[in-house]
């Protein structure tokens, strides 16, 4: 996949940082970017502490598409985000799993990252809907999505299995 990318939201520009399909050897570094329960609640709440190699490849169904944002001078990944293809409509994707190394949080590879696999959804599967949940105190990644076209659509509430307690999310969406 070039690097290049434009898109209606975002001018084109280039930048260094290439989106890749995951490879299984990946699954130790993203596992590392959620080094407590706190962190791997906010990335996937479904998930029981710890975040293991094991269970990053377990997120990964035969439906899923999973990529990485790769450093291209060392082949490093930055941020592992998935595509996951709607049942009932096939141009309804759901992004998945979105999450940055920690020491990148902050610098706009989360927009980069959530631009792309949104530009892929488009061109390589058609979409013309994308949708995710966030926490709702998650302010950092609202905004990120935000910033890549996504609107809010309201409040969810879910029940994951290692929580008691019901979770608040927001819905967000991207619509051609």
């Amino acid at each position: 996949m070039s690097s290049f990318i434009a898109t209606p939201q975002a001018p084109a520009r280039r930048t260094p940082w290439r989106l890749q399909p995951f490879q299984p050897a990946h699954a130790s570094t993203i596992a590392a970017w959620a080094p407590d329960d706190a962190a791997l609640r906010r990335l996937a709440p479904g998930t029981f502490p710890p975040l293991t190699p094991q269970k990053v490849l377990d997120w990964i169904k035969p439906h899923t598409r999973a990529f990485v944002l790769i450093r291209p001078d060392d082949k490093t990944p930055v941020g592992y985000g998935e595509l996951n293809p709607m049942r009932d409509d096939p141009r309804h994707w759901w992004l998945g799993h979105i999450v940055v190394a920690p020491e990148h949080r902050g610098s706009g590879l989360g927009h980069a990252l959530v631009a792309r696999l949104r530009d892929l959804a488009i061109l390589r599967h058609g979409a013309n809907r994308l949708s995710l949940i966030v926490y709702r105190d998650n302010q950092p990644a609202r905004r990120c999505y935000e910033r890549a076209g996504f609107e809010f659509v309201g409040e969810e509430v879910h029940h994951f299995s290692p929580h008691p307690a019901p979770q608040t999310l927001v819905r967000y969406e991207w619509r051609r």
